[in-house]
């Protein structure tokens, strides 16, 4: 959340807000998130999304999708 947006996750502007600022679009994002239902609204924007259960796990997601660390 934050005091200057005005929003917080799960509202999808929060999301579409986030994208703004980078200046890059959904298709080209990775969300991370701990919580399943925080993941949603990124999918609908286009967002890869990954649920963290753990850093060897998520690691692993990454890798799947081509992002090299």
């Amino acid at each position: 959340s934050s005091p200057y947006a005005g929003t917080a996750k799960p509202d999808l502007e929060i999301y579409k807000l986030t994208l703004k600022i980078l200046g890059v679009p959904a298709k080209e994002c990775v969300f991370i998130d701990n919580k399943k239902e925080l993941l949603i609204p990124a999918d609908k924007l286009g967002m890869k999304t990954i649920h963290f259960t753990g850093q060897k796990d998520c690691e692993e997601k990454l890798s799947r999708i081509g992002i090299k660390f």
